[in-house]
């Protein structure tokens, strides 16, 4: 691994840590009911990751360069039609075999399920990742490789990878299902230029997950 890019792969690793580290350490000292720390995890990582994305960008293309840009229509069409029988599939099969909730028992009201994961938890994870990871590893990593047709960038890959990793401690197919979900997020951040897409994917994949659990 040339130096260049290993350096860009352990700034990638390191603002992964510095998203979330924040707020894991207020949440583990304050340790708040589930009630509280869901939205105090998602809105700490978020001022994280907009810091760091403010600071970056000066060099490097200012924040449009991250995905905060519109998109083409298309694009949203696109996210819709892939997300909702991906989401809806990749839910059933994991529904299939239930693992335990960390988060069972929290008794969330309905505005703060909205809330929390269909709005503010999307919004986080996308910005972290196919904002501020996903860019910074393909600003040094151009590379891409092919699957049916469709060009895959490596650092889509890549951190849809770690989005998958991220949650192995729930369950393999808790994983695979976030990998997924990161890997069609990505292609369409990529593909876009835009943010819009991959939050509109990740937000049908949680609508599809709240509604199974509801029904």
């Amino acid at each position: 691994m040339k130096v260049p890019l290993l350096k860009s792969v352990l700034l990638t690793l390191l603002l992964f840590v510095g998203s979330y580290l924040p707020a894991f350490a207020v949440v583990g000292l304050l340790k708040p009911h589930a009630v509280v720390a869901v939205p105090l995890t998602i809105g700490i990582s978020l001022a994280a990751a907009m810091i760091l994305i403010l600071v970056l960008g000066h060099s490097r293309g200012g924040i449009r360069s991250y995905g905060f840009r519109w998109c083409e229509p298309r694009y949203l069409l696109w996210a819709i039609v892939l997300a909702l029988p991906v989401g809806l599939g990749l839910t059933y099969v994991t529904e299939l075999f239930p693992v335990h909730d960390p988060l069972a028992g929290a008794h969330f009201r309905p505005w703060m399920t909205a809330v929390y994961f269909l709005a503010g938890a999307p919004l986080s994870e996308e910005i972290i990742f196919r904002g501020l990871l996903q860019t910074t590893l393909f600003q040094a990593v151009e590379a891409d490789f092919g699957i049916a047709s469709i060009r895959i960038s490596i650092a889509a890959f890549a951190v849809a990878a770690l989005f998958g990793l991220i949650h192995l401690n729930i369950s393999l197919l808790t994983a695979v299902s976030a990998f997924a979900l990161g890997l069609l997020a990505g292609v369409l951040r990529q593909r876009s230029g835009s943010l819009l897409p991959a939050y509109l994917v990740h937000a049908i994949f949680n609508a599809a997950g709240i509604v199974w659990t509801l029904r």
